[in-house]
Order: structure tokens, then sequence, then C-alpha cells
């Protein structure tokens, strides 16, 4: 396993930057954006650029994507485009960031995440824009204002909680794919603000193999996943309270169907 001295930008010096961009015109910035894989091989260590390179080859991501003259209105006005976007980034993220001895302890670290983010991977976080704000895009918006997470963070945290493991206990990205692939953003926001403190990962991982599980059985469960999935949390922050999972039957996967059956008696 490599390891990366990880650089780090306080917020000022991640603003300082993007200000710095947002001096340039629209079309001088989409410019710098749609070359960003040349622009940052001057601008960054031979080890970013290796990382950077990985991720993209992970993600499987096309140059032209999002070029912004040819952008498809349809795909980046789709409910969906966002969601699989930070699905398969976060995939990619976890993957080789891990190689590189990347933990939770870096991931808990904001500044690590705003020199990724308007570094080695500020293309990404523009593409994963919509059409509307893509056309009113304002770059010291990229960064989080309030809050200690930022798209990237976001979406690594996401596969952190998600990820499942093979017999041998080796992440296994294509399984934590297959149970991911229906969900939304909405998912990903109730499973990352509300999994409760103490990061809860064992919980969270078996949480998501078992809600993948239970809508295999079509009809079910008599509401729509967004729902379900947040009364599921919003369950969880309350028993939680009260109830020590790993202390029920079967542990964690005990408490997460009896999360399950509790959620469904509300919807009958």
């Amino acid at each position: 396993m490599a390891i990366v001295n990880w650089k780090q930008y306080n917020k000022t010096k991640a603003q300082k930057i993007l200000s710095e961009l947002n001096n340039l015109s629209k079309n001088e910035f989409f410019d710098r954006i749609n070359n960003w894989s040349n622009y940052v091989k001057y601008s960054l260590s031979e080890e970013y650029v290796k990382i950077r390179e990985e991720v993209i080859a992970e993600y499987n991501i096309i140059d032209s994507i999002r070029i912004y003259k040819n952008i498809s209105r349809r795909a980046s006005d789709s409910s969906n485009y966002k969601y699989f976007f930070d699905l398969r980034l976060g995939l990619a993220l976890h993957k080789v960031l891990s190689k590189y001895g990347f933990t939770e302890r870096q991931a808990g670290n904001i500044k690590i995440w705003n020199y990724l983010t308007v570094e080695v991977f500020l293309d990404y976080v523009v593409y994963r824009l919509d059409w509307n704000e893509i056309e009113n895009v304002s770059i010291k918006s990229i960064l989080p204002n309030r809050t200690v997470r930022t798209k990237l963070s976001t979406s690594w945290s996401y596969i952190h909680l998600s990820l499942q493991h093979d017999s041998n206990n080796v992440p296994d990205y294509e399984l934590t794919n297959r149970i991911l692939h229906k969900n939304s953003t909405d998912t990903i926001l109730q499973l990352v603000d509300r999994v409760g403190s103490g990061y809860y990962k064992e919980f969270s991982r078996v949480l998501m193999k078992e809600f993948y599980i239970v809508y295999q059985d079509v009809g079910t469960i008599k509401v729509g996943k967004v729902v379900f999935f947040r009364t599921l949390m919003m369950l969880h922050l309350s028993f939680i309270l009260e109830i020590d999972p790993r202390l029920m039957e079967n542990g964690y996967e005990g408490y997460c169907k009896y999360l399950i059956e509790e959620a469904k008696k509300i919807y009958g």
C-alpha cells in the first residue's frame, strides 16, 4: 500500500483559488474545465496525477461526456444523472484512495477534501452540476458553506457506509454497486447525514444490503423506496437511543431486519 502525504487547503486558500477561476470569462472557464486533465499534469505532483488517472480509469468516464457546448439537456435534467454520477465517482474514489492509505481519519479532514476538490477533481465537481446550475455556475458555491462535507467527500462516505465484502473480507465494489444501483440522491442524504454518531459503518453496511434484498420481492413494500428508506433512518435514530444493535439476536443483521419490519407496520 502506497502512503500519500495528503495535501490540505483551508477554506480561505481553496476559495482564493476558486476566485481566481471566477475571474475568467465563462468560455475561458469551461475551456479550462474541459481540458483539466491536461492542465493538472503541470499543476499537480506526479503522485496526484497518478491518483487522478486511476480514478478516471475506474470511473470509466469519456472526456467528452459533458463538453459544455454539446451538453445533453435531457441527461443533465434527469433526476438519475446526479445519483449515478455520485455512485460511480464514489466507488472510484473509495477504491483508488484506499490503495494510497486513505482512511476514515483522512476522510474526516475537510482540508484534504478541499484540496482534492479545487486542484485534482474540479472538473468532476462541475460536471456533476445540472443544466441550470452549469449555466449559472458560481465558483464560490463549489465548496460547502456551513457543512463539513464536499461533493467528493459525500460520495466517498456513501460508498464507505455501504461497502460490501466478499467471503475473504475483501471489499467487493461490484456487489456494492449492485445493491446501490437503484437508489437515489435522497438515499445518499439520508444515509450520510442520519447514520448516527460513532460512524456505525457496520450497521449501515448491513442495512444497505437488507434494504436491497427487501425490494427484490416486488409488492412486499407498499411505499416508494425514498419514503421507506427515510422511514428506516428516522426509526434508527429513535431506536438507537435505547437499543444497542450489537446486543440484539444476530447482531446488526437482526437489528436491520427489525427496523424493516417496524417500518412495514407503518405502511400496512
